[in-house]
Protein backbone atom coordinates (compact mmCIF):
# COMPACT_ATOMS: atom_id res chain seq x y z
CA UNK A 1 0.00 0.00 0.00
CA UNK A 2 2.04 2.90 -1.24
CA UNK A 3 1.39 6.37 -0.45
CA UNK A 4 1.08 9.19 -3.28
CA UNK A 5 4.51 10.39 -2.14
CA UNK A 6 6.75 7.04 -2.08
CA UNK A 7 7.03 6.87 -5.95
CA UNK A 8 8.16 10.48 -5.93
CA UNK A 9 12.12 11.03 -6.78
CA UNK A 10 14.17 11.74 -4.21
CA UNK A 11 14.63 15.94 -5.65
CA UNK A 12 11.24 15.94 -5.32
CA UNK A 13 10.12 14.52 -2.74
CA UNK A 14 12.83 16.82 -0.71
CA UNK A 15 11.65 19.54 -2.59
CA UNK A 16 8.14 18.82 -0.78
CA UNK A 17 9.58 17.92 2.07
CA UNK A 18 11.42 21.74 2.70
CA UNK A 19 8.02 23.07 1.32
CA UNK A 20 6.70 21.32 4.28
CA UNK A 21 9.30 21.95 7.09
CA UNK A 22 9.19 25.74 6.49
CA UNK A 23 5.30 25.95 6.57
CA UNK A 24 5.14 23.73 10.10
CA UNK A 25 8.03 26.00 11.17
CA UNK A 26 6.02 29.63 10.13
CA UNK A 27 2.84 28.13 12.06
CA UNK A 28 5.15 27.43 15.46
CA UNK A 29 5.44 23.86 14.74
CA UNK A 30 8.67 22.55 16.34
CA UNK A 31 10.48 19.41 14.99
CA UNK A 32 13.07 17.29 16.35
CA UNK A 33 13.75 13.59 16.35
CA UNK A 34 11.80 13.41 19.02
CA UNK A 35 8.65 14.93 17.69
CA UNK A 36 5.40 12.97 17.89
CA UNK A 37 2.73 13.16 14.58
CA UNK A 38 -0.61 14.73 15.88
CA UNK A 39 -3.54 16.51 14.59
CA UNK A 40 -1.48 20.01 14.62
CA UNK A 41 0.67 18.18 12.30
CA UNK A 42 -1.43 16.91 9.84
CA UNK A 43 -3.80 19.57 9.39
CA UNK A 44 -0.23 21.68 8.63
CA UNK A 45 0.58 19.17 6.06
CA UNK A 46 -1.90 19.27 3.82
CA UNK A 47 -2.35 23.09 3.95
CA UNK A 48 1.26 23.43 3.07
CA UNK A 49 0.76 20.69 0.07
CA UNK A 50 -2.14 22.08 -1.56
CA UNK A 51 -0.45 25.14 -3.50
CA UNK A 52 1.77 22.35 -4.47
CA UNK A 53 -1.03 20.73 -6.64
CA UNK A 54 -1.17 17.75 -4.57
CA UNK A 55 -5.22 17.04 -3.52
CA UNK A 56 -6.17 15.27 -0.73
CA UNK A 57 -3.97 13.34 1.15
CA UNK A 58 -4.18 10.14 4.05
CA UNK A 59 -2.61 9.70 7.33
CA UNK A 60 -0.04 7.42 5.87
CA UNK A 61 0.33 10.50 3.20
CA UNK A 62 1.13 13.06 6.16
CA UNK A 63 2.74 10.50 8.22
CA UNK A 64 5.14 9.46 5.16
CA UNK A 65 6.36 13.11 4.81
CA UNK A 66 6.49 13.96 8.45
CA UNK A 67 8.60 11.03 8.79
CA UNK A 68 11.16 12.36 5.53
CA UNK A 69 11.51 15.28 7.54
CA UNK A 70 12.56 13.78 10.59
CA UNK A 71 14.89 11.67 9.05
CA UNK A 72 16.52 14.26 7.12
CA UNK A 73 16.12 16.81 9.60
CA UNK A 74 19.48 18.47 8.76
CA UNK A 75 19.32 18.38 5.44
CA UNK A 76 15.91 19.73 5.46
CA UNK A 77 16.28 22.63 7.63
CA UNK A 78 19.63 23.77 5.94
CA UNK A 79 17.55 23.74 2.43
CA UNK A 80 20.32 21.50 0.92
CA UNK A 81 20.39 17.49 -0.12
CA UNK A 82 23.67 16.53 1.31
CA UNK A 83 23.60 12.61 -0.42
CA UNK A 84 20.48 10.72 -0.57
CA UNK A 85 17.22 10.89 0.71
CA UNK A 86 16.54 8.60 3.73
CA UNK A 87 12.78 7.24 3.57
CA UNK A 88 10.83 5.54 6.46
CA UNK A 89 10.22 2.06 5.64
CA UNK A 90 6.04 0.59 6.21
CA UNK A 91 5.27 -1.51 8.32
CA UNK A 92 2.10 -3.08 10.04
CA UNK A 93 1.31 -3.66 13.26
CA UNK A 94 -1.50 -5.03 15.22
CA UNK A 95 -2.20 -3.90 18.73
CA UNK A 96 -4.84 -3.35 20.92
CA UNK A 97 -7.62 -1.45 22.10
CA UNK A 98 -9.60 -2.19 24.67
CA UNK A 99 -13.71 -0.30 24.84
CA UNK A 100 -15.55 0.33 27.95
CA UNK A 101 -19.09 -0.47 26.43
CA UNK A 102 -22.95 -0.44 28.09
CA UNK A 103 -24.89 -2.77 25.91
CA UNK A 104 -28.53 -3.77 25.81
CA UNK A 105 -29.28 -6.52 24.09
CA UNK A 106 -31.45 -9.83 24.45
CA UNK A 107 -29.74 -13.50 24.70
CA UNK A 108 -30.87 -16.76 24.32
CA UNK A 109 -29.05 -19.71 25.91
CA UNK A 110 -29.85 -23.46 25.60
CA UNK A 111 -29.24 -25.19 28.81
CA UNK A 112 -30.25 -28.57 29.91
CA UNK A 113 -31.81 -29.95 33.52
CA UNK A 114 -32.64 -33.42 34.75
CA UNK A 115 -36.10 -33.09 36.38
CA UNK A 116 -38.64 -36.11 37.79
CA UNK A 117 -41.82 -33.41 36.72
CA UNK A 118 -42.33 -30.09 35.29
CA UNK A 119 -39.14 -28.65 34.12
CA UNK A 120 -40.31 -25.08 33.90
CA UNK A 121 -41.24 -25.05 37.49
CA UNK A 122 -38.52 -26.70 38.85
CA UNK A 123 -36.34 -24.18 36.57
CA UNK A 124 -38.43 -21.49 38.24
CA UNK A 125 -37.78 -22.39 41.59
CA UNK A 126 -33.98 -22.70 40.80
CA UNK A 127 -34.82 -18.99 39.79
CA UNK A 128 -36.13 -17.56 42.58
CA UNK A 129 -33.45 -19.48 44.79
CA UNK A 130 -30.42 -17.91 43.10
CA UNK A 131 -29.68 -21.15 42.00
CA UNK A 132 -30.01 -21.19 38.34
CA UNK A 133 -26.73 -20.46 35.94
CA UNK A 134 -27.79 -19.76 32.10
CA UNK A 135 -24.43 -19.27 31.33
CA UNK A 136 -23.32 -23.10 32.23
CA UNK A 137 -25.65 -23.33 28.77
CA UNK A 138 -24.58 -22.43 25.20
CA UNK A 139 -25.14 -18.92 23.66
CA UNK A 140 -27.38 -19.40 20.88
CA UNK A 141 -28.39 -16.12 19.96
CA UNK A 142 -27.56 -12.42 20.85
CA UNK A 143 -29.27 -9.34 19.77
CA UNK A 144 -28.28 -5.61 20.38
CA UNK A 145 -30.67 -3.14 20.86
CA UNK A 146 -28.39 -0.33 21.67
CA UNK A 147 -24.97 0.58 23.01
CA UNK A 148 -22.90 3.16 24.40
CA UNK A 149 -19.64 3.54 24.68
CA UNK A 150 -18.19 4.97 27.29
CA UNK A 151 -14.19 4.71 26.90
CA UNK A 152 -11.57 3.66 23.96
CA UNK A 153 -8.09 2.98 25.25
CA UNK A 154 -5.51 2.07 22.83
CA UNK A 155 -3.05 0.43 24.28
CA UNK A 156 0.05 1.95 23.78
CA UNK A 157 2.23 -1.09 25.15
CA UNK A 158 0.84 -3.75 23.02
CA UNK A 159 2.03 -2.35 19.61
CA UNK A 160 3.60 -5.31 17.99
CA UNK A 161 5.42 -5.32 14.25
CA UNK A 162 3.44 -8.21 12.31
Amino acid sequence: MKNQFESLSDKLLFKIATKVYSYLSNEGVVITPRTSFDNEITENITDAIKPLGFGSTDYLDDEFLFEVIKLNLQDVSNGSLSGQLVRPELKEYEFDTQVSETVYQTQTWTNTIMSYGEPYFLIKVMDYNGDFEYYNGRDIYSDIHDSEINEINIQRKSFRER
